[in-house]
């Protein structure tokens, strides 16, 4: 009997621990779960943004009417033709730093082709003639800083900063337009 007592107290022992284990293991399973999932929250949904578009620009008409009236009145070849020729790009390049062109191309075209009109025969072929060098002379100031330092002091100019070779481009190429042979 007493060996019937002892296996019934190991067996109930037995049962209380495991009732407690199985009720801890599922209260800390269940809190275990708790703690892993998230309450669902209301989250906004993403509203889209227009993208900036950039004002058009105003591009300063009589400034670049005067930087181009840099290419009138000398030849290449002549004499002092050199330094006008820096100058005349310093001019044009500044104008294209301080304007940045490439924004409004309708708007430089009109300039350009008001410009144009306005220019005699002579004035026209004038223009024609030096371009080519003013325009190469703009590509070397730009890609070679210390022959611009050295240039500018020579000429007595200041190159500003700001010109970089998207404005310069977007100015040649609408002059080469407007001053090539067809044009």
């Amino acid at each position: 009997m007493l060996k019937i007592k002892t296996k019934a107290a190991a067996l109930l022992a037995a049962a209380v621990l495991l009732a407690g284990c199985s009720q801890g293991a599922a209260s800390a399973s269940s809190a275990a779960s708790a703690e892993t999932t998230p309450a669902p929250t209301a989250t906004a949904a993403p509203t889209a943004t227009p993208a900036e578009t950039p004002a058009p620009a105003q591009l300063d008409g009589e400034a670049l009417t005067q930087a181009l009236d840099g290419l009138l009145s000398w030849g290449p070849g002549t004499a002092g033709s050199s330094l006008k020729c820096v100058a005349a790009a310093v001019n044009l390049m500044n104008w294209a730093g301080a304007n940045q062109p490439q924004n409004a191309p309708e708007e430089l075209n009109a300039l350009l082709a008001d410009w144009k009109a306005g220019l005699d025969e002579q004035a026209l072929a004038n223009a024609q003639e030096t371009w080519p060098e003013v325009s190469a002379q703009a590509e070397d100031l730009l890609t070679m800083p210390q022959l611009a330092k050295d240039l500018c002091e020579d000429a007595g100019v200041t190159l500003e900063e700001g010109c970089g070779e998207e404005p310069l481009m977007a100015l040649a190429d609408a002059l080469n337009a407007v001053l090539g042979e067809n044009a």
